[in-house]
């Protein structure tokens, strides 16, 4: 009922849309989609709604460890295109072609997590195009600047692996001014930012903004495996146990089992740096109690696991 008194007294698309987000970062899912849906459903022509649903279908699935919404993911995806498309027949619109270009930007980056680093290809660059475009038409449209960004970081680390050739190191400077500026895409940046800092093995501006992130949503799983991947990229060990803890307390709270496998390995493997074999081979049994064997989904857990307990039973 609460929800319902709230999605009345929102007047604007940008409000519902906002609203949607803020409750998608909390990973109050249900309703997230529910905002959305009555965004798309007030709003019809607009590709806004649809291209937030399919982040947060994305979202989910990243979070829970799932392929389950990818049908919806990319219908979602083909739709906000098609809006996009019916816009653009009749004028040049800024929006438009930011909702096109994070659109592909979007697809781009799951295609590449599935594998598919053409298709990845393909979809970032003619994203990266049309989130020009939109900025060429109204410069001050920053929620622009994320997928920009990632543009931006791409092809710095494309040049960076070429000998001789170096690449642009302005990539950080588009998300902080996604991050400063956005409308819709602060937050996402933040993230973003904070997870491309982990790859460049800057593990303390990673931390920080991890933290600030944590700060406002402070049981976002999301948030707290970024700046677990900080803590345990940087081998700060006491602080990557405590951190991995409070995860694994987090996830256990839904239902996401190869999450939680994840952060039980990497703590079973933390606690092996930090000298806790005990502990280490607890969180190995705990990774077969929770796995089948012979399932292929989890074999690589299983195999860890068997080897730290041998590894334990082989010194006794």
């Amino acid at each position: 009922m609460l929800l319902l008194a709230l999605i009345f007294s929102f007047s604007t698309l940008d409000s519902l849309l906002l609203y949607g987000i803020d409750l998608s970062y909390h990973e109050r899912y249900s309703e997230a989609e529910a905002i959305f849906f009555e965004a798309r459903d007030r709003y019809p022509e607009s590709p806004a709604p649809y291209f937030f649903l399919s982040t947060l279908y994305s979202a989910y699935m990243t979070d829970m460890g799932t392929s389950s919404l990818e049908d919806k993911f990319f219908a979602y995806i083909d739709t906000t295109l098609k809006k996009v498309d019916s816009i653009l027949k009749k004028n040049e619109d800024p929006w438009a072609y930011l909702w096109r270009g994070s659109a592909l930007m979007g697809r781009g980056f799951y295609r590449y997590s599935t594998g598919d680093i053409l298709g990845m290809l393909e979809d970032g660059i003619k994203g990266f195009r049309a989130l020009e475009r939109a900025i060429a038409l109204d410069s001050g449209l920053y929620d622009a600047y994320l997928g920009i960004g990632i543009s931006k970081y791409i092809n710095y680390r494309i040049r960076r692996s070429i000998p001789f050739v170096g690449g642009s190191d302005d990539w950080e400077e588009k998300f902080q001014i996604a991050i400063n500026f956005a409308r819709f895409s602060n937050v996402a940046a933040k993230n973003v930012l904070a997870l491309l800092l982990i790859e460049e093995r800057a593990w303390n501006p990673a931390i920080e903004i991890a933290k600030e992130l944590l700060k406002e949503y402070p049981d976002s799983r999301t948030f707290t495996w970024t700046l677990a991947k900080a803590y345990y990229g940087k081998e700060d060990w006491e602080k990557a146990e405590k951190v991995y803890i409070r995860l694994i307390h987090l996830i256990e709270k839904v239902d996401a089992l190869y999450p939680l496998l994840y952060a039980r390995d990497k703590l079973a493997e933390i606690y092996i740096h930090r000298g806790k074999e005990r502990e280490s081979r607890i969180e190995a049994l705990r990774i077969l109690e929770l796995t089948e064997a012979g399932d292929k989904r989890f074999s690589e857990f299983r195999k860890r696991a068997e080897r730290r307990l041998g590894r334990k039973r082989g010194g006794e």
